[in-house]
């Protein structure tokens, strides 16, 4: 992989004719938990290149995590909600972060650190500004105000990047015809999206004697079956089918348990209560595992892994779920269907029915071999699509391509790349 260096002009106080060189500054904007599980090996990756990286998003307390990777992190207010007052002092605190930092590339993530950072981009004049749609909020179960309103913002938005990636087609088709950007400014990082660790999530990198004491702490016996939801507890992520499903399943089937790993409090307004699954009688059935940092331990343990949402962008428990060689359950929406092809790897169901969800799963939990064909061209298409360096591959591309346009890089034609002052 090329290194990615830019060279300053003399300082005349030494009288040198260049200062050292000096690596290219990226910064990612973003929400913290998409930084915390999504884009990290990304960002990694991008080090690798050579790029000095640097992550601005609201204030967290994982960032040691972050910066023990040589990442420095700035923490920047940006609310989810629209708030007009505390959004325009975030847009003022970006625009004299960029300004001081002098970062050559922007690189923004999610609806608000998207569209603030895109602003201040432009406003600070960084020469290269990125965007990643990761679904579009108002495609679904908007009105048609709300679809004005948010189409106009992300209009806006993407007038200030030089290209707007997206993790699935059907978004580049949907931002096409609603004119919010032109096909020349955009493109798909394909099937994969951001990808994923392949080698982190493997059924060979997860020992049995693991997955003994995974089952024992959780009181998985043997001849139990499992079925896995890896999600935050919001009824966008179908998570009240999935406790309905496994009420029904439960009658049927008393040896099945349920995991739903994912943050129980998630101060969103669709949350769900975990008293739902005693309310549906399903209570023994169900384990709430909270926020874990151990998940490919968590699927090796489980038959089936499912994801019941109503909204993606590309869903990467479907994408790890691959990786582990599990069959999947899915909504057939955009984005699951990048991950899930029907009868291939998995099933697809209408979204918001916990019955047609409840039926694949049993299908899947009655016929093992089934499971373990499923399961294998899951595997099969994770190696193929799913690899996050691949994917980071295609990004670091786009970052030279739009750097060498503005005359801050010369690619050579044996692959090296360099900045103008340092190839002369």
């Amino acid at each position: 992989m090329s290194q990615v260096r830019a060279t300053r002009r003399g300082d005349p106080a030494t009288g040198n004719r260049r200062a050292p060189v000096e690596r290219l500054k990226l910064v990612c904007v973003a929400n913290p938990d998409s930084v915390r599980l999504f884009l990290l090996g990304q960002l990694r990756i991008c080090q690798e290149a050579g790029y000095e990286v640097h992550v601005v998003c609201s204030p967290s307390d994982w960032t040691p995590d972050v910066e023990r990777h040589g990442i420095t992190v700035h923490q920047v207010e940006m609310p989810r909600a629209i708030t007009p007052l505390r959004d325009l002092l975030a847009l003022a605190r970006l625009v004299r972060l960029f300004r001081r930092e002098r970062f050559s590339i922007v690189h923004s993530h999610n609806p608000k650190p998207g569209l603030l950072g895109r602003l201040a981009a432009k406003i600070s004049r960084v020469p290269v500004v990125v965007h990643t749609v990761h679904g579009f909020h108002f495609s679904q179960g908007t009105s048609l105000p709300g679809r004005a309103f948010f189409g106009t913002l992300e209009r806006l938005a993407a007038a200030c990047a030089d290209l707007v990636f997206s993790v699935n087609r059907e978004d580049v088709q949907l931002a096409v015809e609603t004119n919010i950007c032109p096909p020349a400014k955009m493109r798909t990082l394909g099937s994969g999206g951001i990808g994923t660790d392949l080698t982190r999530f493997h059924p060979g990198a997860v020992s049995q004697e693991e997955v003994d004491r995974q089952r024992v702490a959780l009181g998985i016996g043997d001849d139990h079956r499992v079925v896995g939801l890896v999600a935050p507890l919001v009824r966008e992520k179908g998570v009240v089918e999935f406790l309905e499903a496994a009420a029904e399943l439960s009658q049927l089937r008393p040896e099945t348990l349920f995991l739903i790993v994912g943050p129980t409090s998630t101060g969103k307004r669709d949350q769900v209560d975990v008293d739902l699954a005693r309310a549906l009688g399903v209570g023994a059935h169900v384990r709430f595992l909270g926020w874990r940092l151990d998940v490919p331990q968590l699927m090796a343990l489980m038959d089936v892994l499912t994801l019941p949402s109503y909204r993606e962008g590309l869903p990467r428990s479907l994408m790890e779920g691959c990786a582990m060689g599990l069959p999947l359950v899915a909504t057939d929406i955009r984005g699951c269907r990048e991950v899930v092809e029907h009868g291939v790897n998995g099933f697809l169901v209408p979204p918001r029915d916990s019955r047609a969800l409840a039926a694949s799963i049993q299908e899947l939990l009655e016929n093992p071999e089934l499971r373990r064909q499923m399961g294998a061209e899951g595997r099969r298409k994770a190696a193929a699509q799913f690899d996050e360096r691949r994917a980071t591959a295609t990004v670091l591309e786009a970052y030279e391509e739009l750097l060498h346009a503005k005359g801050l890089l010369n690619l050579r034609g044996n692959g090296e790349s360099q900045s103008p002052a340092s190839s002369s």
